[in-house]
């Protein structure tokens, strides 16, 4: 590494003082740091890692006294640890069943309740009669919502789905696809007599792309 002259040249050329100063700071802290390429710093490293129990007093315990007093209280008032785990296992980190309803196994406040009849009162789904695709009481009947002509939805949307349609050749007899040659246009449609498709612009860019490219149809890339 590329180090400065403590000494200051006054020519100009050297270093200037808070350069020199620097670099004898950083030489200073390399010599201190023991941790190099060779010797990493990391979990790995023994000599990063304290010894097991320093910085613990005679009793094991780590931090000031207010912090050790703060850790005892709240573990006095916990009575899950190591040996009894807070989970969905112990039993005493579970609600008893019913706890928290009233005498009609009902939860929460008489607001909370009412709510909930009122809104479990106008849905006449529920477990027993599910909402789904196979209750007939959740499907509307084959026709519902139409005109005496089977048209859905106002006379505004009548008539301009017809005129949409009436605009439209295809249809359910003549679909629109790759394989109806009524949706393709015929070969060399919307070409020039030159036989360039776009406006002059697309043209004139094209031109000038494909001159500054050197493979064409005679060499093609890639060119190996």
């Amino acid at each position: 590494m590329a180090q400065f002259n403590e000494k200051y040249d006054i020519s100009g050329n050297g270093p200037s003082p808070l350069q020199a100063m620097s670099q004898q700071y950083l030489n200073q802290a390399l010599t201190r740091n023991r941790y190099e390429y060779d010797n990493e710093y990391g979990s790995t490293n023994k000599d990063a890692v304290s010894p097991l129990g320093e910085g613990q007093n005679e009793y094991g315990q780590v931090g000031k006294m207010s912090d050790i007093n703060e850790r005892n209280g709240l573990m006095a008032v916990n009575k899950f640890g190591e040996n009894n785990p807070y989970g969905l296992t112990n039993p005493a980190a579970v609600s008893p069943l019913g706890e928290g309803q009233n005498e009609y196994g009902q939860v929460g406040t008489i607001t909370d309740i009412n709510t909930r009849i009122g809104i479990t009162s106008a849905n006449r789904y529920s477990e027993n009669n599910a909402y789904g695709s196979t209750n007939r009481d959740a499907i509307s009947p084959i026709g519902e919502g139409q005109n005496s002509q089977m048209q859905v939805g106002r006379t505004s949307d009548i008539n301009e789905r017809i005129g949409l349609l009436a605009s439209n050749q295809f249809g359910e007899n003549n679909p629109y696809g790759s394989t109806n040659e009524a949706a393709i246009s015929p070969k060399g449609e919307g070409e020039n007599s030159s036989g360039q498709v776009g406006t002059l612009i697309d043209i004139n860019t094209r031109t000038s792309v494909v001159a500054r490219n050197k493979f064409n149809g005679t060499k093609a890339y890639p060119d190996f």
